[in-house]
């Protein structure tokens, strides 16, 4: 770097972060990325905004304000304003949650920063139990997908309603993306007003996604959804022949759905048989999730012959017995690429004894197996 050493820049952009800082700080070891975990202010927020605009060459940053009381749509301003002037951001990271004061209003404002920065490849946002933060925002995302050049991966956790119209304006944002997106992570819990129309109507949009490799969705304790909602959802999944790892949470959905569900998610694994990573959460799902649900469900499960991870939450089903583990290891024992396998079951009744458990893992002696 001509006229400065590199080591006087860094310290003169840290010095002032370091007061604002009380939990961590960077380390300038590596300065092309940019992680912690930090408590703010507006005003702090502001002066951590301006030192970060200076340190033009970051490629990737992660921010934790998890728990912000004092921080309001201002503070997210000044940070949005930042990030627009790092001209090689590839990878933003940000964890909002239980931000009360955070508004429609000053996400939209943060969205409109965001599409100017040309650079970005990655976003992650986690938004969960923001209180303060309605429906809209979802449009605001929708928007933002798209203006935004090509994106490889986007990550959005959330738990609001959604916005009137449903997910009409984000899904075909979504759509500006097909060709690029390679992994998505989309987390609507206890979106209460989630139903079959609006998921259905999402799947006609998502189906296109065809460069998806990975994708993440997550509905637990949307217990509005019904077993038409889950054909839809398998026949969208079905149709990306390009996925490699996919992680479905219904964990508290089992109001209105039947086996007749398990049937339909079971056909995903028999068409894309090439998946490599699954995770599935019924977690308080015990009206579905028994020995006849696991049986249901390896039946797909047993076609998976590239599938090198599985990870299954059966926590508080307490209506699967010896022979549910039977059924399950029967699906997965002959799968030869398979190497870990977790499972969660805390909670179970005294129907599963600790002899069914060993011999669930002697069926699958080639494979590193983790009761939790």
């Amino acid at each position: 770097m001509k006229g400065k050493n590199w080591f006087d820049l860094l310290n003169g952009v840290m010095n002032p972060m370091r007061r604002i800082f009380k939990k961590s700080e960077p380390d300038p070891s590596n300065m092309d990325s940019y992680e912690g975990d930090y408590e703010f202010s507006d005003q702090s927020l502001k002066c951590f905004s301006e030192a970060l605009q200076k340190l033009s060459w970051l490629q990737s940053i992660s921010i934790n304000m998890h728990s912000f009381e004092y921080v309001s749509d201002e503070g997210l301003k000044y940070l949005g304003e930042a990030l627009q002037k790092l001209r090689f951001l590839r990878s933003i990271n940000l964890d909002l949650t239980f931000w009360q004061s955070l508004s429609d209003e000053g996400m939209k404002i943060f969205c409109e920063s965001l599409k100017r920065v040309s650079s970005l490849r990655s976003i992650h946002l986690t938004l969960a139990r923001c209180d303060n933060l309605g429906g809209e925002c979802l449009n605001h995302f929708g928007d933002l997908l798209s203006k935004l050049r090509p994106l490889k991966s986007f990550n959005l956790l959330l738990s609001q309603y959604l916005p009137d119209g449903g997910l009409q304006t984000f899904s075909k944002g979504l759509l500006k993306q097909k060709s690029s997106l390679e992994s998505l992570r989309l987390d609507f819990d206890s979106c209460g007003n989630m139903t079959d129309v609006e998921l259905m109507n999402f799947c006609k949009d998502l189906q296109k996604l065809s460069s998806l490799q990975s994708i993440s969705l997550s509905l637990s304790g949307c217990d509005e959804i019904t077993d038409e909602a889950l054909e839809s959802l398998s026949e969208c999944l079905q149709r990306l022949t390009s996925l490699q790892s996919i992680h479905l949470n219904l964990a508290c959905c089992s109001k209105r759905i039947t086996h007749e569900g398990l049937k339909y998610l079971s056909q995903i694994f028999i068409t894309l048989n090439s998946l490599q990573i699954v995770g599935l959460d019924f977690a308080y799902s015990n009206k579905i999730i028994t020995n006849e649900g696991l049986k249901c469900l390896s039946e797909g499960l047993q076609n998976l012959n590239s599938l090198q991870s599985i990870h299954l939450n059966f926590s508080s089903c307490n209506e699967i017995t010896d022979e549910g583990l039977k059924h399950l290891s029967q699906g997965l024992q002959n799968l030869s690429s398979l190497r870990f396998v977790e499972l969660h079951c805390s909670n179970w009744s005294m129907k599963t004894t600790e002899e069914g458990k060993k011999e669930f893992q002697k069926a699958l002696e080639s494979v590193l197996v983790k009761f939790d």
